[in-house]
C-alpha cells in the first residue's frame, strides 16, 4: 500500500459503545463515557476555566486555529519576513499537511463508523453493556454535532498536522505565542510550543463533549504521521 494512500494512515481500531467485545472492553467503554460526562462543560463540576476557555476558543473559530493560520502577531510576522518562495511553500506545506490529514481522517472514520459520545450516551441502553447507562437528557455544549462518526477526531488531526507542518517551518517546536478565538473574545490562549497548541485543539473536543478521549490522542497521531510524510515528499526547498 504507498505511503500517501488513507488506509496507511488508518489508527488501530479504537473501543467505543458499538464496539465492544469482553468485559476489558466493555470497562474501557463505560471509563470512557464517564470522562466525557465528567469533562464535557455543562456538566462538569471540577472544570478548570482554562478548559472551559480553550473549548470555546476552539469550537468554531478553531478551524481557524487548528489550520495553523492565526498563531499569534509574533509567528505570523516571522512568516511575513520570509522570502516569497519560502513564505508560499511554508503556507503550502500547512495546507497539504492538513488537507491530507482530513482525508485519512474522514477515510478512518467511515472505515470504523464508531458513536460519538452522544449517540453512545443516549442509547447506551441497547449497547449491550451492563457497565454503561442511557442519559437521553445528556447533551454537549453546542447540541448541533458534526453528524459524522466518532473515531478519530477530524479537529484533531488537523492540528496534528499542522502543529508538526508549523514545527518544520519554524525550525522546531518550542515557540511561544498567543491565539485569541473569533468566538471567545477577550481571552487569548498563550503557547509555548506548537505541540502544545494542537494538544489542546484536540483535548477541547473532549470538553464541548464532541469526542471520546481515544479519537482525539489517534487523531493526534495520525495528523502528526500525514505531516511526516507530506514534508519528508512535497515541496524540497529551493535552496
Amino acid at each position: 500500500m504507498p505511503p500517501t494512500c488513507p488506509r496507511s494512515r488508518r489508527p488501530a481500531p479504537g473501543a467505543n459503545a458499538n464496539a465492544n467485545a469482553n468485559a476489558n472492553a466493555d470497562a474501557a467503554v463505560a471509563a470512557a463515557v464517564h470522562d466525557v460526562l465528567v469533562r464535557e462543560v455543562p456538566f462538569a463540576t471540577a472544570l478548570l476555566d482554562s478548559e472551559y476557555a480553550s473549548a470555546i476558543a476552539a469550537l468554531n473559530g478553531g478551524g481557524s486555529m487548528s489550520k495553523g493560520i492565526l498563531i499569534g502577531q509574533r509567528c505570523a510576522a516571522a512568516m511575513l519576513a520570509m522570502p516569497g518562495w519560502e513564505l508560499m511553500r511554508a503556507l503550502a506545506l500547512i495546507q497539504i499537511a492538513q488537507f491530507d490529514a482530513y482525508v485519512a481522517c474522514l477515510e478512518s472514520k467511515y472505515f470504523y463508523g464508531l458513536w460519538r459520545p452522544v449517540s453512545a450516551i443516549h442509547l447506551a441502553g441497547d449497547d449491550g453493556n451492563d457497565a454503561t447507562a442511557p442519559d437521553a437528557a445528556w447533551t454537549s455544549f453546542d447540541p448541533v454535532c458534526p453528524p459524522v462518526p466518532d473515531y478519530p477526531s477530524g479537529h484533531s488531526a488537523s492540528g496534528g498536522a499542522g502543529d508538526a507542518a508549523l514545527s518544520a517551518v519554524f525550525g522546531g517546536d518550542a515557540t511561544s505565542f498567543d491565539h485569541r478565538s473569533v468566538t471567545l473574545p477577550g481571552p487569548t490562549r498563550s503557547f509555548s510550543s506548537f505541540s502544545q497548541m494542537g494538544n489542546e485543539i484536540a483535548a477541547s473536543r473532549i470538553y464541548v463533549g464532541y469526542h471520546f478521549r481515544l479519537a482525539t490522542t489517534e487523531g493526534l497521531a495520525q495528523g502528526r504521521k500525514v505531516a511526516a510524510q507530506v514534508l519528508a515528499t512535497q515541496l524540497a526547498p529551493r535552496f
